[in-house]
């Protein structure tokens, strides 16, 4: 098809409008939305479907209509465009909740909920597309045709999101809900609310979060927004209980006119209970947040626990030691590239990101077999080109460690010439020095955008004579000298106790507790 054949005028939508299936499709549009729905006269799911398939034959042609569409290219434009918007108010609620805010924006508020089985109306915009075209061809002869184009142009702009409006006036009765924490519409007018609850991946010390709920719990600590339209005086369960088997539970609250606060109980307290959909008995159960409006339209929550954090501006994380340690300076290994085995050592490079490159061998003649590379502060090596060496990764419950040894006739070599690389939970045995972690109860708890919240630790080493050093993130390698003459060099990676985790966006140890990263080297004693 030539690009002439693809792009002439093939017609005016707008005379499509008065075609039988499209007035039948916004009909049944208008009825189903504005009759139906809620009347139950029909089950909900086949309004609701009802609408989806109305809709997307009334929409592509008004589209193409108030566009002013003179090309099948256009045609298939207008369809492929309301195709996407359907498909992502389906499939993601952040979606459904910009096209609420954009049709709020224009004067025309909806209740938009995201439904995937929704997509099965699909199909419609190939029958409009199909459909349509044979109708466009002609011209308008008559006023009166034109005036009733544009008064049903008018009523399909009206009613071709396929969604439905908030029903007016308010419920007068809602089922019950069962909650333990819930909040109340205690206003005159439609809210619209934005939940996110704590996301599943989410690991919480509840002990230390409870003491700043609001700070110590960051939006990354939380899932995907749902967004919920609550009539006057009706009730919401913020969490369902039973669903997350927590010791505490939280969720992220804000909304329209409403600044962000934390919800933050133990669970069984307060203790589930049923609530009615419709009304609010202080006296009943506790565990209420009512959002009231002022004059101004503004609104603000109150509650029956003292389980409400407001969110608050300008928070200064502690710097220096205290500070979120930089995921950048843990060290790594190539898992992937890494051999194991005694090999020789042809090659020995530092970068100037801090990685050293190993070139490995499997004799000092043969050519160079593998190469790899590991992360680690500026610890200098104990060994030498020409050395055989044994790499061992080793795997432990609480940690694992790259272990790097000098070979001397297939045994250890004598003084021994080591290097430790460990991360994980605990520190490695550090050839017969003492080692300990020791929180950092100085320092402020620090968030980061990963959501960990976390105190800097301490490595506290013992040497002889029964004296102890402390190390630092970022302090220079410390020496010691064990009873028996060798030298242990240690550096400190990394090192926190962590009381808010995001696994699967937090690096280090999984879970909670110690998150520490230590390099050491032995050799001999000068």
């Amino acid at each position: 098809m030539s690009l002439e054949h693809r792009f002439r005028p093939f017609g005016a939508p707008h005379h499509a409008l008065l075609h039988p299936l499209w007035i039948a499709a916004l009909v049944v549009l208008v009825l189903n939305d504005h009759v139906l729905k809620g009347a139950e006269l029909l089950p909900a799911i086949v309004t609701g479907k009802l609408s989806d398939v109305a809709g997307l034959l009334v929409a592509p042609l008004l589209l193409a209509a108030i566009t002013g569409v003179r090309s099948r290219a256009g045609w298939r434009a207008a369809h492929l465009a309301v195709g996407a918007v359907f498909t992502a108010i389906q499939l993601s609620p952040a979606a459904a909740d910009g096209w609420a805010a954009l049709m709020a924006a224009i004067g025309f508020p909806w209740v938009i909920t995201s439904d995937p089985t929704d997509l099965a109306a699909l199909p419609m915009l190939l029958v409009s597309e199909r459909v349509f075209p044979s109708a466009m061809v002609g011209s308008v002869r008559v006023l009166a045709r034109r005036s009733a184009e544009l008064g049903l142009g008018v009523v399909g702009l009206v009613s071709s999101a396929a969604t439905s409006r908030p029903h007016e006036p308010s419920p007068t009765w809602l089922p019950p809900i069962y909650a333990d924490v819930f909040v109340h519409n205690d206003t005159e007018e439609d809210i619209v609310l934005r939940i996110r609850r704590l996301a599943s991946e989410t690991e919480v010390a509840c002990d230390i979060v409870a003491e700043d709920p609001a700070r110590l719990l960051p939006a990354a600590a939380f899932g995907p927004i749902e967004s919920w339209t609550l009539p006057p005086d009706a009730n919401l369960a913020v969490l369902e209980p039973g669903t997350d088997h927590r010791p505490c539970h939280a969720v992220e609250i804000d909304g329209d006119a409403l600044f962000s606060f934390v919800v933050f109980w133990r669970d069984g307290l307060p203790a589930p209970d049923s609530v009615p959909g419709i009304g609010l008995d202080e006296d009943g159960p506790p565990g209420w947040l009512a959002i009231s409006a002022d004059e101004a339209g503004t609104l603000s929550v109150e509650g029956g626990m003292p389980i409400i954090f407001r969110r608050k501006g300008g928070l200064l994380e502690p710097g220096g030691a205290c500070a979120a340690q930089d995921d950048g300076a843990r060290v790594a290994w190539d898992a992937q590239t890494l051999p194991r085995g005694i090999h020789a050592l042809v090659g020995l490079e530092r970068g100037i990101d801090g990685c050293v490159e190993l070139a490995l061998a499997n004799g000092p003649a043969e050519p160079i077999a593998d190469r790899t590379f590991v992360c680690m502060p500026n610890l200098e090596l104990p060994f030498a080109i020409g050395d055989d060496v044994d790499i061992q990764l080793v795997a432990e419950p609480a940690r694992e460690y790259l272990h790097i040894r000098a070979m001397q006739d297939g045994e250890p070599a004598t003084p021994p010439r080591e290097l430790i690389i460990s991360r994980g939970k605990a520190v490695p045995d550090l050839r017969g020095v003492s080692a300990a972690l020791i929180e950092s109860f100085d320092c402020e708890l620090s968030v980061d955008t990963c959501g960990t919240v976390a105190r800097s630790a301490e490595l506290v080493l013992g040497a002889t004579e029964g004296e102890t050093t402390k190390l630092a993130v970022n302090d220079d390698p410390v020496t010691v000298t064990p009873s028996d003459g060798i030298e242990v060099s240690v550096a400190l990676a990394h090192a926190q106790n962590r009381y808010v985790v995001v696994d699967g966006c937090a690096e280090g140890a999984p879970g909670l507790g110690y998150d520490v990263e230590v390099v050491a080297t032995v050799r001999a004693g000068e």
